[in-house]
């Protein structure tokens, strides 16, 4: 691939990240009567999910359908990539319909399509931390399951807030301690 190639590639990524955190920095929607918060994937990732779903296995079939002299090796290869991409595209359409994270004043409860409900209480938090890749903070209590909290849910920044102002600064680990704020000493 040619130079341009990756640089059109970098930019169309950057534009679309930064896109979705569109959506993330907008507050979370009203808070209920009992004073919980629920957080959910925006429109933007919706979008984004239903092109994955849609796009992306006909631009992998679209060679197939138009060119000619495939041996069906190569379609057998153009079938599974396109079944690939869907399959991705399922999972973040999902996603984006099912994963609520809910912030109150006991703690955070999350309910994910694969993952099912899971509840954490602010106190039980012992470690804090977060995937770079995903991209998002994992909340770990000892002998109970992981919360993973989506950096892209509308209303993350707070989250963040809350997650600050509820859990020890010392339970923040690795790439996670990027989200505490710097203290008087640091500046």
């Amino acid at each position: 691939m040619s130079p341009l190639t990756y640089f059109i590639s970098a930019i169309v990524i950057l534009t679309i990240v930064s896109w979705l955190q569109a959506d993330a920095r907008r507050p979370p929607p009203a808070t209920s009567p009992d004073g919980s918060v629920e957080l959910r994937h925006g429109t933007r990732y919706l979008i984004l999910a239903v092109a994955c779903l849609l796009v992306g296995p006909a631009i992998m079939m679209a060679p197939v359908l138009v060119a000619t002299g495939w041996t069906s090796y190569d379609i057998v290869a153009f079938v599974v990539l396109a079944l690939a991409f869907a399959s991705f595209g399922i999972w973040m359409v999902l996603d984006a319909r099912k994963t609520r994270v809910v912030l109150s004043s006991e703690g955070v409860r999350a309910s994910t399509p694969f993952g099912g409900e899971r509840f954490l209480k602010w106190s039980d938090i012992q470690t804090v931390g977060y995937n770079l890749f995903g991209p998002w903070l994992v909340l770990k209590g000892s002998g109970l399951a992981p919360i993973r909290v989506h950096r892209r849910l509308v209303g993350s920044g707070f989250f963040l807030q809350r997650l600050r102002a509820q859990v020890r600064p010392d339970a923040f680990r690795g790439l996670a301690r990027l989200f505490l704020p710097l203290s008087k000493d640091a500046a």
